[in-house]
C-alpha cells in the first residue's frame, strides 16, 4: 500500500510539472504573438505619391486618407469566416513605389496560420499573392534587408519539425521576392538557442540588416542575440546579459539603431533601450511605453 502511494505522488509530481511548463510555454507564445500583431491599430502605408492609413483589424483592411477627413477609400475582409488574421506587416517589395500588405492568414482560435498572402492598393484592395504553409505553422511575418543590397527580403517564421531537429521549434525563415514570387535564401534549421521572438534592424550601421533574437537559456533566463548576414547564413554578433525574463523586443519609433525592450529584471517588470556600441550592447535610460 505504501509503495502504490509513492507512486502516486510520483506521478502527480510528474504531471503538475509537466502542466507548469505547458501552461508557462502556451503563455509566453501568446505575448509574443499579440505584441508583434497589434491590430486596429492605424499605420501609414505609402502609395504612389500619397500616404493614407491602414487599419487592420482581425479580418479586414480599410484603407483611409489622412487629410483630416479620414475618407474610406476602400475596405475588404481579407478572411473567411472561420478566419483571422495573424500577423501582417508594410513594405515596398518590388519597388514602385507603392507599398504591399504582407499577411499570415489562419484560423479563428489558433495561434498559427496557414496562408501567406500579399494585398496591394490600386483605386482598391486586391490580391497580388497567395501561397500555403499549412504545414508548417506562420506565426509572424516582417521584411528586412540582410544582405544590403537594397532589395527587400520577406521572413516568415515557422513553428515545425526539421530534418535534422525533429521537434517542433520556431525557426526563422527569409525568402528573395523575385519576379512576383517567393524563394528561399535561407531556411536554417534553427538559431543557437531557443528563440520566442525576433526582429530586424542595422544596428551597426552598415547598411545590412542584422536579426535580432529573444533566446532562452537553460537556466531559464533570456537573453538578446543578434546575427550577422555572411553570404550563405547567419553568425552571431553579440549577445546581451541575462534577464529574468524578455518580454518582448521592437524597433524604436524615434531613433533607428536604438532596440525597445520589455524585460523583467529584479523580479520588476520594465522598459529598456539597448544600442550596439563597438562590439557590445549598452543598455540606456529606462523608457516609457
Amino acid at each position: 500500500m505504501r509503495h502504490n502511494s509513492l507512486i502516486l505522488k510520483k506521478v502527480l509530481i510528474i504531471f503538475i510539472v509537466a502542466l507548469s511548463l505547458a501552461l508557462v510555454l502556451s503563455l509566453n507564445l501568446k505575448n509574443i504573438i499579440k505584441a508583434n500583431n497589434i491590430l486596429g491599430k492605424s499605420k501609414t502605408i505609402h502609395i504612389k505619391d500619397n500616404d493614407y492609413a491602414l487599419t487592420c483589424s482581425a479580418e479586414s483592411l480599410i484603407i483611409t486618407s489622412l487629410d483630416g477627413k479620414q475618407t474610406i477609400l476602400d475596405s475588404v475582409s481579407v478572411v473567411a469566416d472561420n478566419e483571422k488574421i495573424i500577423s501582417y506587416c508594410i513594405a515596398d517589395i518590388n519597388k514602385d513605389c507603392t507599398d504591399e500588405i504582407l499577411m499570415i492568414i489562419g484560423a479563428k482560435g489558433s495561434e498559427f496560420g496557414r496562408n501567406f498572402v500579399i494585398y496591394s492598393f490600386n483605386s482598391e484592395l486586391q490580391k497580388t499573392y497567395s501561397k500555403s504553409f499549412k504545414e508548417m505553422n506562420p506565426w509572424k511575418v516582417q521584411t528586412c534587408d540582410v544582405d544590403g543590397d537594397g532589395n527587400l527580403e520577406i521572413s516568415i517564421a515557422m513553428y515545425k519539425k526539421t530534418k535534422f531537429y525533429p521537434v517542433l521549434e520556431k525557426r526563422p525563415y527569409i525568402y528573395d521576392w523575385i519576379d512576383n514570387s517567393l524563394f528561399p535564401k535561407w531556411r536554417g534549421s534553427r538559431l543557437s538557442k531557443p528563440f520566442d521572438d525576433y526582429i530586424f534592424l542595422d544596428i551597426d550601421k552598415d547598411g545590412s540588416d542584422e536579426l535580432l533574437a529573444i533566446e532562452l537559456l537553460q537556466n531559464g533566463n533570456k537573453v538578446i542575440n543578434s546575427y550577422k548576414w555572411i553570404g550563405f547564413g547567419f553568425e552571431g554578433l553579440v549577445e546581451s546579459k541575462e534577464y529574468e525574463d524578455i518580454f518582448i523586443i521592437k524597433k524604436s519609433e524615434h531613433k533607428s539603431d536604438i532596440i525597445n525592450v520589455h524585460i523583467k529584471a529584479s523580479s520588476k517588470s520594465k522598459w529598456i533601450a539597448i544600442k550596439y556600441d563597438s562590439g557590445d550592447f549598452l543598455e540606456q535610460a529606462i523608457i516609457k511605453q
